[in-house]
């Protein structure tokens, strides 16, 4: 829940809650996601991410006859801009390459000032022309 919960952290910020209401919301959440994901994908693959022996992030791959689906992939705070993301996305990649699947992935894109690194780091032009969701297709 920790690294669902840093992922919503700027979002749940500007909420103001009452005790126990931002951690039943979190969880209330993450069920949902959850249950989305284990619908659509049941033999989904959960790994939690570890960096340096400790709990890092988790990532959340889906794979059905047509294409291996990248579900959710989060790292906290403290370990990204790491190369962590990257080097799991390569292997993904590689994965994706090695089964003839498309690897694909649903990205919620926010308006182009909220992300000002994410045009460095994506290999072309920035796939986010407008906020709105974009399926990544590798």
């Amino acid at each position: 829940m920790s690294v669902y919960g840093s992922t919503r952290k700027e979002e749940l910020d500007q909420v103001e809650w009452d005790t126990g209401q931002r951690e039943a919301f979190l969880k209330w959440q993450f069920d949902l996601q959850r249950g989305e994901y284990e619908a659509r994908f049941p033999n989904a693959e959960y790994y939690v991410i570890l960096i340096d022996d400790r709990p890092a992030g988790r990532i959340w791959i889906g794979t059905d006859e047509k294409q291996i689906r990248l579900l959710d992939i989060a790292l906290l705070p403290e370990f990204q801009n790491r190369g962590a993301g990257t080097a799991l996305l390569r292997w993904l990649i590689g994965r994706a390459k090695s089964a003839n699947k498309p690897l694909r992935h649903m990205a919620h894109c926010p308006p182009l000032t909220a992300a000002p690194a994410y045009p460095q780091r994506w290999p072309g032009p920035h796939p986010c022309r407008h906020p709105a969701r974009l399926l990544i297709d590798r």
